[in-house]
């Protein structure tokens, strides 16, 4: 190989990083450190966009005898709006919302749920495209059709949720500390 090639190929790999990221679109991204936040107790943080992070519980009975604890809901919605979710759509798998709750459900344990960190979730960042992947996963689920990497498109923004700190007694979650990222393209 001659002094000129090595140069040339020096060069060109010394770019690459360069032109890699400029065919990438630009993020922006937010962080939230959450305090303390004990079972029972709601948690939210802006994000961009008027978007909201929220960790909820509802109280269920058959679940707290079933499981032996409560789990949190993890959503991420507009500011203004309790009633919609814009994580659970595209963050596969729909089917098995295991990922999206932290807590004992859908048959995992408190211990397992709490060893799935970091969870890397996408979510829509407006309501059209929340009623797109709306009708996609009636689509998919209606005719088991494979489209899901379409449907995970949609999901432009990434939230990357890190269960920093908790303490738990069996299957029941006292408390837990979260570290999150949000990045929604420019």
């Amino acid at each position: 190989m001659s002094a000129h090639t090595i140069v040339a190929l020096s060069l060109a790999v010394g770019f690459l990083p360069q032109m890699v990221n400029a065919c990438r679109p630009a993020y922006e991204c937010a962080r939230f450190s959450s305090p303390r936040i004990r079972s029972g107790d709601a948690y939210s943080a802006p994000l961009q966009r008027g978007l909201t992070f929220r960790l909820h519980t509802e109280y269920d009975e058959g679940q707290t005898q079933k499981y032996g604890g409560q789990a949190w809901h993890i959503v991420v919605a507009p500011s203004d709006r309790r009633d919609t979710d814009y994580l659970w759509l595209v963050s596969s798998p729909v089917g098995t919302a295991r990922h999206l709750m932290i807590g004992p459900a859908f048959g995992w344990t408190a211990e397992e749920s709490l060893k799935m960190t970091p969870r890397l979730l996408r979510f829509v960042l407006n309501e059209e495209d929340y009623r797109a992947a709306e009708v996609l996963n009636k689509e998919i689920i209606a005719t088991f059709d494979s489209r899901t990497a379409e449907r995970e498109r949609l999901g432009k923004g990434t939230l990357t949720l890190e269960i920093a700190r908790f303490e738990r007694t069996g299957n029941a979650i006292h408390w837990i500390e979260l570290k999150g990222e949000s990045c929604v393209p420019q």
